[in-house]
């Protein structure tokens, strides 16, 4: 069993990725992935800087301020855990 948590503030929302993970209505939104401590094989589908089965690490730029290019979002990764901002 996993518990899903999501935590707001006025600008994003936060909250731990599972494997894939796809949204909508999310054209011109910022959104962030920051690993913890590892995300491996991360892919990214639809933003202005994709990523394309790269492994981030904590502490790395890359995965960070990215923009929805697209309506549909879509993020995915093969192990590790990794932490989702997104724009409200």
């Amino acid at each position: 069993n996993t518990i899903d948590i999501r935590l707001f503030d006025e600008t994003y929302e936060y909250f731990f990725c599972n494997k894939t993970v796809e949204r909508k209505n999310m054209r011109g939104k910022r959104f962030s992935l920051v690993p913890f401590p590892e995300a491996v094989r991360v892919s990214t589908v639809g933003c202005q800087y994709p990523l394309d089965k790269y492994t981030l690490t904590f502490g790395t730029f890359i995965g960070i301020r990215n923009v929805a290019t697209q309506d549909r979002l879509r993020i995915s990764f093969e192990s590790g855990e990794l932490l989702l901002f997104i724009e409200r």
